[in-house]
Protein backbone atom coordinates (compact mmCIF):
# COMPACT_ATOMS: atom_id res chain seq x y z
CA UNK A 1 0.00 0.00 0.00
CA UNK A 2 2.92 2.12 0.60
CA UNK A 3 4.42 1.76 -2.17
CA UNK A 4 1.36 2.58 -4.29
CA UNK A 5 1.34 5.97 -2.42
CA UNK A 6 4.66 6.67 -3.32
CA UNK A 7 4.19 5.67 -7.15
CA UNK A 8 0.99 7.80 -7.50
CA UNK A 9 2.68 10.64 -5.20
CA UNK A 10 6.11 10.45 -7.93
CA UNK A 11 3.37 10.67 -10.91
CA UNK A 12 1.59 13.38 -9.49
CA UNK A 13 5.02 15.70 -9.00
CA UNK A 14 6.27 14.92 -12.38
CA UNK A 15 2.44 16.25 -13.94
CA UNK A 16 2.53 19.09 -11.45
CA UNK A 17 5.89 20.22 -12.67
CA UNK A 18 5.28 19.31 -16.43
CA UNK A 19 2.27 21.94 -15.83
CA UNK A 20 4.62 24.31 -13.99
CA UNK A 21 7.38 24.20 -17.06
CA UNK A 22 4.81 25.54 -19.46
CA UNK A 23 3.07 28.19 -16.52
CA UNK A 24 6.64 29.25 -16.40
CA UNK A 25 7.13 29.16 -20.18
CA UNK A 26 3.89 31.37 -20.74
CA UNK A 27 5.23 33.79 -17.42
CA UNK A 28 9.14 34.37 -18.08
CA UNK A 29 11.18 32.30 -20.58
CA UNK A 30 9.40 33.79 -23.42
CA UNK A 31 10.38 37.48 -22.03
CA UNK A 32 13.09 36.33 -20.52
CA UNK A 33 15.47 34.00 -22.71
CA UNK A 34 18.75 34.35 -20.32
CA UNK A 35 16.64 33.46 -17.99
CA UNK A 36 15.75 30.19 -19.89
CA UNK A 37 19.14 29.29 -20.68
CA UNK A 38 19.89 29.57 -17.24
CA UNK A 39 17.29 27.10 -16.49
CA UNK A 40 17.99 25.07 -19.33
CA UNK A 41 21.40 24.71 -18.14
CA UNK A 42 20.31 23.85 -14.78
CA UNK A 43 18.05 20.71 -15.97
CA UNK A 44 21.01 19.94 -17.88
CA UNK A 45 23.21 19.31 -15.01
CA UNK A 46 20.92 17.66 -13.37
CA UNK A 47 19.36 15.46 -15.84
CA UNK A 48 21.52 12.07 -14.63
CA UNK A 49 21.90 13.49 -11.05
CA UNK A 50 18.90 14.14 -9.42
CA UNK A 51 19.21 16.63 -6.70
CA UNK A 52 16.53 14.92 -4.47
CA UNK A 53 19.68 11.79 -4.25
CA UNK A 54 22.49 14.55 -3.92
CA UNK A 55 20.89 15.29 -1.19
CA UNK A 56 20.11 11.70 0.33
CA UNK A 57 23.10 10.52 -0.45
CA UNK A 58 24.48 13.91 1.76
CA UNK A 59 22.38 12.75 4.12
CA UNK A 60 23.81 9.43 4.48
CA UNK A 61 27.13 10.68 4.96
CA UNK A 62 25.97 13.19 7.35
CA UNK A 63 23.57 11.39 9.54
CA UNK A 64 24.34 13.58 12.42
CA UNK A 65 23.28 16.55 10.80
CA UNK A 66 21.39 16.10 7.52
CA UNK A 67 19.42 18.65 5.12
CA UNK A 68 16.88 16.83 5.38
CA UNK A 69 13.97 15.97 2.40
CA UNK A 70 15.02 18.10 -0.89
CA UNK A 71 11.77 20.27 -2.11
CA UNK A 72 11.68 23.63 -4.58
CA UNK A 73 9.79 26.79 -4.55
CA UNK A 74 7.70 27.52 -7.44
CA UNK A 75 8.25 30.85 -8.64
CA UNK A 76 4.99 32.13 -9.05
CA UNK A 77 3.98 30.95 -5.62
CA UNK A 78 7.12 32.36 -4.04
CA UNK A 79 6.47 35.52 -5.92
CA UNK A 80 2.38 35.77 -4.14
CA UNK A 81 4.57 35.67 -0.69
CA UNK A 82 6.78 38.43 -1.56
CA UNK A 83 3.77 40.35 -2.46
CA UNK A 84 2.04 39.27 0.28
CA UNK A 85 3.98 39.91 2.56
CA UNK A 86 5.13 42.95 1.12
CA UNK A 87 8.55 42.19 0.83
CA UNK A 88 10.19 45.35 -1.45
CA UNK A 89 12.55 44.56 -4.36
CA UNK A 90 15.24 46.87 -2.49
CA UNK A 91 16.54 44.57 -0.01
CA UNK A 92 19.05 41.50 0.03
CA UNK A 93 17.28 38.03 0.43
CA UNK A 94 19.15 34.81 1.06
CA UNK A 95 18.29 31.28 0.44
CA UNK A 96 18.68 28.98 2.90
CA UNK A 97 19.70 25.81 1.35
CA UNK A 98 19.38 27.01 -2.20
CA UNK A 99 19.77 23.91 -3.88
CA UNK A 100 20.47 23.64 -7.52
CA UNK A 101 19.87 27.35 -7.37
CA UNK A 102 16.65 28.22 -9.45
CA UNK A 103 14.75 30.50 -6.75
CA UNK A 104 17.98 32.75 -6.90
CA UNK A 105 18.49 33.19 -10.16
CA UNK A 106 14.81 33.97 -10.74
CA UNK A 107 14.50 36.45 -7.60
CA UNK A 108 17.71 38.52 -9.57
CA UNK A 109 17.03 37.60 -13.03
CA UNK A 110 13.20 38.07 -13.25
CA UNK A 111 12.06 39.71 -9.87
CA UNK A 112 15.29 42.86 -9.80
CA UNK A 113 15.58 42.06 -6.19
CA UNK A 114 18.97 43.89 -5.08
CA UNK A 115 21.18 41.24 -3.89
CA UNK A 116 20.81 38.01 -3.42
CA UNK A 117 22.68 35.49 -1.60
CA UNK A 118 22.32 31.38 -2.17
CA UNK A 119 23.61 29.37 1.18
CA UNK A 120 23.72 25.44 0.42
CA UNK A 121 25.99 22.99 2.30
CA UNK A 122 25.90 20.33 -0.55
CA UNK A 123 29.23 21.61 -1.99
CA UNK A 124 28.24 20.54 -5.62
CA UNK A 125 25.00 22.62 -6.07
CA UNK A 126 26.29 25.37 -4.58
CA UNK A 127 29.99 25.35 -7.11
CA UNK A 128 27.62 24.62 -9.87
CA UNK A 129 25.18 27.60 -8.97
CA UNK A 130 28.34 30.09 -8.64
CA UNK A 131 29.88 28.85 -11.97
CA UNK A 132 26.31 29.50 -13.96
CA UNK A 133 26.35 32.53 -11.82
CA UNK A 134 29.95 33.82 -12.91
CA UNK A 135 29.38 32.72 -16.57
CA UNK A 136 26.26 34.94 -17.26
CA UNK A 137 28.11 37.32 -15.08
CA UNK A 138 24.74 38.11 -13.26
CA UNK A 139 25.39 40.51 -10.83
CA UNK A 140 24.71 40.93 -7.15
CA UNK A 141 23.97 37.23 -6.90
CA UNK A 142 26.42 35.22 -5.23
CA UNK A 143 26.54 31.52 -3.54
CA UNK A 144 28.21 30.56 0.04
CA UNK A 145 28.81 26.96 0.79
CA UNK A 146 28.47 25.80 4.25
CA UNK A 147 26.09 26.07 7.51
CA UNK A 148 23.98 28.97 8.56
CA UNK A 149 26.05 29.04 11.94
CA UNK A 150 28.99 29.97 10.25
CA UNK A 151 27.30 32.69 7.93
CA UNK A 152 27.82 36.63 8.92
CA UNK A 153 24.29 37.73 7.55
CA UNK A 154 25.67 41.29 7.04
CA UNK A 155 23.92 42.92 4.94
CA UNK A 156 20.92 40.32 4.77
CA UNK A 157 17.41 41.94 5.50
CA UNK A 158 15.24 38.33 4.75
CA UNK A 159 16.28 35.04 5.12
CA UNK A 160 13.87 32.23 3.47
CA UNK A 161 14.13 28.57 4.82
CA UNK A 162 11.98 26.43 2.93
CA UNK A 163 11.30 22.95 4.92
CA UNK A 164 8.80 20.43 3.48
CA UNK A 165 8.42 18.40 6.88
CA UNK A 166 8.96 20.65 9.41
CA UNK A 167 8.67 18.92 12.49
CA UNK A 168 9.18 20.06 15.70
CA UNK A 169 12.88 18.27 16.10
CA UNK A 170 13.75 20.35 12.43
CA UNK A 171 11.38 24.15 14.13
CA UNK A 172 14.22 23.70 16.81
CA UNK A 173 16.95 22.91 15.18
CA UNK A 174 16.18 25.46 12.67
CA UNK A 175 15.42 28.35 15.26
CA UNK A 176 18.96 27.30 17.30
CA UNK A 177 20.38 28.23 14.19
CA UNK A 178 19.26 31.33 13.34
CA UNK A 179 18.63 33.30 16.62
CA UNK A 180 21.95 34.72 15.81
CA UNK A 181 20.61 36.88 13.58
CA UNK A 182 21.19 40.45 13.46
CA UNK A 183 17.98 41.92 15.72
CA UNK A 184 15.50 43.16 13.24
CA UNK A 185 15.88 40.40 10.01
CA UNK A 186 12.76 38.94 8.76
CA UNK A 187 12.55 34.99 7.86
CA UNK A 188 9.73 33.46 6.11
CA UNK A 189 9.65 29.35 6.66
CA UNK A 190 6.60 27.24 5.36
CA UNK A 191 4.71 24.47 8.00
CA UNK A 192 5.67 26.25 10.63
CA UNK A 193 7.11 29.20 12.70
CA UNK A 194 10.44 29.19 14.84
CA UNK A 195 8.66 31.20 17.54
CA UNK A 196 6.99 27.93 18.31
CA UNK A 197 10.22 27.20 20.43
CA UNK A 198 11.42 30.21 20.74
CA UNK A 199 8.94 32.63 21.32
CA UNK A 200 11.51 35.08 23.01
CA UNK A 201 13.50 35.26 19.73
CA UNK A 202 10.43 35.33 17.20
CA UNK A 203 8.28 37.59 16.37
CA UNK A 204 5.46 36.41 14.48
CA UNK A 205 4.48 38.80 11.71
CA UNK A 206 2.07 37.66 9.31
CA UNK A 207 0.77 34.41 7.84
CA UNK A 208 -0.16 33.16 4.43
CA UNK A 209 -1.65 30.05 2.85
CA UNK A 210 0.66 28.68 -0.42
CA UNK A 211 0.52 25.57 -2.57
CA UNK A 212 3.41 22.97 -2.97
CA UNK A 213 3.25 19.46 -5.17
CA UNK A 214 2.76 18.45 -1.64
CA UNK A 215 -0.35 20.43 -0.94
CA UNK A 216 -1.56 23.27 1.18
CA UNK A 217 0.20 25.02 3.83
CA UNK A 218 1.13 28.15 5.32
CA UNK A 219 3.81 30.45 5.12
CA UNK A 220 5.54 32.66 8.10
CA UNK A 221 6.58 36.09 7.88
CA UNK A 222 8.78 36.65 11.19
CA UNK A 223 11.20 39.03 12.48
CA UNK A 224 13.99 38.40 15.04
CA UNK A 225 13.87 40.43 17.80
Amino acid sequence: MKSLRVFFLACYIRLYNMVQFFRNLVLYYLWRPTFFLMELWIFGQYFFQSPFRLIRVFDELHPERPIGPYGETDFRAFDKLLDGFKIPRDVTVADLGSGRGRLCFWLRCVRKQARVIGMERQRLMAERSSRLQQFFKVKNLSFEVGDWEKASFEGVDLCYLYGPAMTDERILHAATRLQHLPVGTKIITISGWLGEVMPHRFELLQTLPIRFPWGKTEAFLQRRC
